[in-house]
C-alpha cells in the first residue's frame, strides 16, 4: 500500500472520536492511557505484560510514526472528541 493513500498527519473527526496517525507528540498521553489500563490490556494484548516507561512509549511512537509515513503500518490513535485524551488504538498492520 502506498503511503500516499493516507496522508501524514492523518486526522479524522467523528461526533465522539478523533482518529490520528501516530506522532511523537502523543507519547505522554499514550503512556498514561496504557499504564491506566494495563490490567485490562494484559487480558487481550500480548505486548501488555508490563506498564511501559515513558521512554518505551516514546520509542514506540517514533517507530509507529515512521512506519505510517513509509506505508509499512497504519496504526491509529483514538482520542476523545475534545482531542485531549487517548481512549484507544487500532490499525492496519503488516502492510505488504
Amino acid at each position: 500500500m502506498s503511503a500516499a493513500l493516507l496522508p501524514h498527519p492523518f486526522e479524522l473527526r467523528t461526533e465522539r472520536l478523533v482518529l490520528r496517525a501516530p506522532a511523537l507528540a502523543h507519547a505522554e498521553a499514550l503512556n498514561a492511557a496504557v499504564c491506566e489500563s494495563i490490567a485490562d490490556l494484559a487480558l487481550w494484548m500480548p505486548w501488555a505484560d508490563h506498564a511501559p516507561s515513558l521512554e518505551e512509549t516514546t520509542t514506540q511512537c517514533r517507530v509507529a510514526e515512521a512506519d505510517f509515513r513509509a506505508g509499512r503500518d497504519f496504526r491509529v490513535h483514538l482520542f476523545a472528541a475534545d482531542g485531549a485524551r487517548i481512549v484507544g488504538g487500532t490499525g492496519v498492520h503488516r502492510v505488504r
